[in-house]
């Protein structure tokens, strides 16, 4: 539309509005009188402002919540949360509030953004906040500020980040005139900041001067990724139009800073990159001239000025070369089609008109520039999926656990198997990030649709299989699902013979790499034919082994021992199998599983597994794992173990495992805020599994911090899990709620009186109800002498309940004398602190060398 009609569409647009809704439509037709390029504008316009009024007034932040957060807000300055000291609260937004903080484990300054408190129990909140830590922890580049973590303390969520010394561009533009040279060295770091997070698909979508700073030394970092998208880039798992790629305004809501928004974003339409070339324009722009193009006196004329006015030329206002107007108006393009395509493209033009410049000959970046461009438009090649036909660096994937036919029962094993096979043999690819088994565990015997499963877990394709029953013979039926629109890019189906899983294996996934990356190397190939034996019986037995292991139910961890012990057996140099040995040795005695094998048994076969599997292969980090938890259970080595755990975790930061006993163990050192980040790790890494919840829950109880303790267990993804339950049972004999705890442990001892027995026998007795107590005693003690391990320290909480304390330490120092895995404990346990004053509880400490 030409600029005269651009200023009618503008003029009637801001007349309708002074009109009744009922009256508009007779005005507009009248006033446009047959020009339907205009009356369709305004009308646009118009539909523009009503969907999205009541998110006008203020700068939008809450994509989808509710309500825009209105609740005064506590000024933290000077408190203390977890490891951080705030200073000075530096700035409010519509979903947060950030502070100057000083992490004191690293002695270095940090800010600390903060979900509102009307926002702290709010889930979509929370989900902003870790999509925004996530989005930018990506981005590791100089103009860019970097995320250290993503933290929960008590009812506190909120990221840790890098604090940036300066001011806002905002205070740039309003203290003074900016130089040529500041325009050039800030345009530059901005464009190379957006550019680099494009090449990882994300998206900013609110870029503006007040998320962007200026440090003393003149660097720029690009702040405040709250509303980053991320996208899929252009691969064969996209859809032919770059239309497709994303609707980042949801119904009713738009997403962003109306007077920097492009004007696709204000129409609530699907984005692409070059919403942030918009954006960017308008940003360089205000650099220029100081003002804002399109800021009117009310969020209507502002609108209405995005979509509908063209901004004021620079050439004509300023002494700036014509090439740097040419450049920002071409960014502010109503159409996109029309603007840059990247910021890249940018860069590359900015480079260009100052080469055309009479004052190149004094620029003292020149060498630098040409480097940063080339690197710049390499960059450009490899993210522009939306025009180019390269492919991405890395594609995403998920294998979704395969599912099994009912009447297969007993097939269990093959299903789980084949999931984790296949995800292990896929992650070992460069050029494929495939998401852990842990984060798609969550979709194991639900039903779900793979494109929806694919959007939740933020990848590009979806891998689903079921195994059915097909005349007497087990076939596997599977399809790869592009997650962009649902489309099957590969349908397959094949027999399973158990006889053979190896090759089975490799050509499961050599079929779905070659699907989802045609450019299989070498390399890639070579580690797809990888194989940890090459024994197939061996093999079979080894998946029959993990399945108990895993499930760990009744007498499985016998079961598992069992199936690794033929499996080594057969392949003695099958080092995963000795790994998985180790682990299954070192839980078996532990409370709650069915074993007649004492703690120093399991522990000196524990050992040798694990000596075996390291020998064998020292490169995994689950054998480092096992050896950890050997220490940690039976040799009470403290500081070995910790060494072991943290070998683990630099060998696979991702492995939960390790992260998980290091929390355990760190409760026994006191280090109770350490255990409790631990715990936390592993729940980024495993979101939906309720173990993590389990450990922060056990550090609270031994920090008798039961108000949090309580909040944790309620909030778990899986409160009804039945170490959870126990906790809670505890949780209750501690806070004198024993009725509701003697309720849980009534249902834990009817199914396993082993693992519900002692604190079942714990609550009556502090109830008063001695003789119950006794006979659940009773019980303990007839299942030890019928060959079902039971542990001294058992009996020994049994007698805390009844009162018999010299009981109690006649069968806490049978505990240490058999090694038992969870005498340490007794140290610190809130069971046991009617009896510290007693001179014989030092010798207790001593035994557990602590």
């Amino acid at each position: 539309m030409k600029t005269d009609l651009w200023n009618k569409a503008e003029e009637l647009f801001n007349a309708a509005l002074s009109l009744p809704q009922e009256a508009r439509g007779s005005f507009l037709q009248r006033e446009c009188n047959g020009e339907t390029a205009l009356l369709s504008e305004v009308q646009s316009l118009l539909h523009s402002f009503e969907s999205s009024t009541q998110f006008l007034e203020n700068p939008v932040f809450e994509l989808g919540l509710n309500a825009i957060n209105d609740t005064p807000l506590e000024d933290r300055s000077g408190s203390t949360i977890g490891p951080y000291r705030l200073e000075e609260r530096i700035g409010i937004g519509g979903m947060g509030e950030v502070y100057k903080a000083i992490d004191t484990r690293l002695n270095r300054r940090v800010a600390l953004k903060f979900l509102t408190n009307a926002l702290e129990n709010n889930k979509d909140a929370k989900r902003q906040l870790i999509k925004e830590a996530q989005a930018v922890a990506m981005l590791d580049h100089p103009n860019i500020c970097s995320v250290h973590s993503i933290e929960q303390v008590e009812d506190s969520h909120f990221i840790a980040m890098q604090f940036i010394e300066g001011e806002t561009l905002c205070e740039t533009i309003a203290s003074h005139d900016t130089t040529p040279e500041e325009f050039r060295s800030i345009a530059r770091q901005i464009l190379s900041g957006v550019a680099f997070a494009h090449s990882h698909g994300v998206i900013h979508r609110d870029l503006k001067p007040g998320n962007i700073m200026l440090t003393p030394d003149g660097t720029i970092k690009v702040l405040d990724f709250g509303l980053a998208k991320i996208i899929p880039q252009k691969s064969l798992l996209d859809t032919a139009s770059t239309e497709d790629i994303s609707q980042f305004s949801q119904a009713g809501s738009i997403i962003g800073t109306v007077s920097y928004m492009s004007p696709e974003q204000l129409r609530g339409e699907k984005l692409d990159y070059r919403s942030d070339v918009f954006s960017v324009g308008v940003v360089l722009y205000e650099l220029l001239s100081g003002e804002n193009p399109f800021k009117r006196d009310s969020q209507a004329e502002t609108i209405a000025a995005v979509l509908a006015s063209e901004p004021p030329a620079l050439d004509t206002a300023l002494g700036f070369w014509a090439a740097y107007s040419n450049i920002v108006e071409k960014c502010l393009a109503k159409k996109r089609e029309d603007r840059f395509q990247s910021a890249a493209e940018i860069l590359v033009e900015l480079d260009n008109s100052e080469t055309r410049s009479p004052h190149s000959a004094r620029r003292k970046f020149r060498v630098a520039l040409s480097a940063t461009v080339a690197a710049i438009v390499l960059a450009a090649v490899l993210f522009a999926g939306l025009f180019f036909t390269a492919s991405p660096t890395q594609r995403t994937l998920a294998v979704l656990p395969i599912s099994l036919d009912p009447v297969l029962a007993g097939k269990e094993y093959l299903a789980d198997g084949l999931t984790q096979s296949l995800i292990e043999k896929l992650s070992a690819l460069k050029g494929l990030k495939v998401k852990s088994e842990y984060l798609v565990s969550r979709f194991k015997q639900k039903s779900f649709n793979p494109q929806s499963a694919g959007k939740d877990l933020g990848v590009e394709a979806v891998y689903t299989g079921e195994i059915v029953n097909r005349d007497n013979s087990l076939v596997l039926v599977t399809r790869l699902v592009r997650v962009s629109d649902g489309a099957v890019i590969d349908n397959d189906e094949k027999a399973i013979d158990e006889s053979d899983l190896i090759g089975l294996q490799e050509n499961l996934a050599t079929r779905i790499a070659s699907k989802v990356n045609s450019g299989l190397t070498e390399d890639d190939r070579a580690k797809l034919s990888k194989q940890d034996t090459t024994n197939p019986e061996a093999k079979r037995l080894f998946l029959q082994g993990r399945y108990f292991l895993e499930r760990q139910e009744g007498d499985d961890l016998i079961q598992a021992v069992k199936f690794f012990r033929q499996a080594t057996d057969l392949d003695p140099l099958y080092a995963k199998a000795w790994s998985c040995l180790a682990e299954t040795y070192s839980l078996i005695s532990v409370p709650g599983h069915k074993s007649p094998m004492s703690p120093s048994e399991a522990a000196n076969f524990a050992k040798a597994a694990v000596r075996k599997a390291i020998e064998i292969d020292d490169t995994a980090a689950e054998p480092y794992v096992s050896m950890a938890m050997v220490k940690l259970r039976y040799d009470w080595d403290w500081d070995g173990s910790e060494q072991e755990f943290r070998e683990a975790i630099s060998r696979n930061p991702e492995l939960p495992p390790a992260h998980l006993g290091l929390s355990n163990l760190l409760i026994l050192k006191g280090r109770y805020a350490e255990s409790v980040a631990e715990a936390e790790a592993a729940k980024q890494l495993s979101p939906f599994s309720p173990m993590p919840d389990v450990s922060i829950a056990r550090t609270l109880y031994f920090e008798r911090n039961y108000e949090q303790m309580d909040k944790v267990l309620t909030a778990s993804v899986e409160p009804s899990h039945k170490r959870l339950t126990y906790l809670r049972g505890l949780l209750f004999i501690q806070t004198g709620r024993l009725q509701e705890a003697i309720e849980i442990f009534e249902k834990l001892y009817e199914a396993d009186t082993v693992y519900g027995g002692a604190p079942l026998a714990l609550a009556y007795g502090r109830a008063g109800r001695f003789t119950d107590a006794r006979r659940v005693l009773n019980v303990l003690e007839e299942t030890g002498k019928s060959g079902t391990y039971v542990s001294s320290q058992e009996k020994a909480i049994a007698y805390v309940g009844l009162g018999e304390y010299d009981a109690v330490f006649e069968y806490l120092e049978g505990s240490c004398k058999e090694r038992f895995s969870a005498f340490p404990f007794v140290v610190t346990d809130p069971i046991f602190d009617e009896l510290r004053s007693d001179p014989r509880f030092l010798n207790l400490k001593k035994c557990a060398n602590l």
